[in-house]
């Protein structure tokens, strides 16, 4: 029993004395990279600390260096082979995910050619090309794409990047969804809403025409029993709602298509009554 004890402890303190290099220099990397001091990371490395020393969160000095925007540290790692598909379980989050939200170009460049994931999934069903709607940069989208991105793989609500795109504004990015093949009636969230949908509720006259050609259907309800031309409506994007009746004026028009029609006339009435 003594001898089973004292090698447990043995045990103990060589696992201890291994992993404390590893702590110390996972504090220290931590500090580099927040301070931007590239070649403090670099020194580290060079004295043999791990470059997967995670910090007290952790999240591995890529992962941190992405997420400090701390690009050219985060490209330097890259370069000395740090793991590019590290997804801590605490948020899921990978290096690719967070260089495409924060509009890190080359560092997401460097991502892929080092093989990092495309369609990696997080906690909530967000990939790469999720993030990259809100970076505001096409660049990244159209990266993501070519690299073999699923624009139908879809967020946990079965909300689709397309329908974020149009929601935001995106024209440039809804146009490069729908050339890799976006499903244009996907239908998610907790509404059932789809793209053109948002491009109504937004009011965004020229997604909402891209969409029309792509023959996105204006006349299905969402849960609620709104539908894009409804919305439209509503709202008094009348640009719109004369873009969805020009299309589809023809004699077997649905009834809904026609009050349509009568709502937005008492609506122009009014405003012209208040000019």
């Amino acid at each position: 029993m003594k001898t089973n004890l004292t090698i447990l402890l043995y045990s103990l303190i060589l696992i201890t004395a291994a992993l404390s290099p590893v702590s110390a220099c996972g504090d220290d990397m931590a500090a580099a990279i927040q301070n931007g001091d590239l070649q403090g990371v670099l020194r580290l490395l060079e004295n043999g600390c791990n470059i997967e020393s995670s910090n007290e969160a952790g999240d591995s000095p890529l992962l941190q260096a992405c997420l400090a925007d701390q690009e050219e540290i985060a490209l330097a790692l890259i370069d000395q082979g740090a793991n590019v598909n590290v997804q801590p379980p605490r948020h899921g989050l990978t290096p690719l995910m967070v260089a495409s939200v924060k509009g890190m170009e080359q560092a997401a460049q460097s991502l892929v050619s080092s093989g990092a994931a495309v369609n990696a999934q997080g906690l909530r069903g967000q990939t790469p090309l999720y993030f990259s709607i809100f970076s505001k940069d096409p660049r990244i989208v159209q990266l993501l794409l070519e690299a073999g991105a699923d624009p139908n793989l879809n967020d946990e609500l079965n909300q689709a990047p397309l329908f974020f795109a149009a929601n935001a504004g995106r024209l440039e990015m809804v146009k490069m969804l729908l050339e890799y093949g976006a499903d244009v009636d996907n239908r998610g969230g907790g509404l059932g809403q789809d793209a053109l949908m948002a491009a109504s509720i937004q009011g965004n006259y020229e997604i909402a025409k891209l969409l029309l050609e792509k023959d996105a259907k204006f006349h299905i309800p969402d849960k609620q029993g709104m539908t894009a031309l409804k919305f439209a409506s509503q709202l008094g994007h009348t640009d719109i709602v004369n873009l969805f009746l020009a299309r589809y004026a023809h004699p077997l028009l649905p009834p809904f298509v026609d009050s349509m029609k009568e709502k937005q006339s008492a609506v122009e009435e009014r405003k012209a009554k208040q000019e």
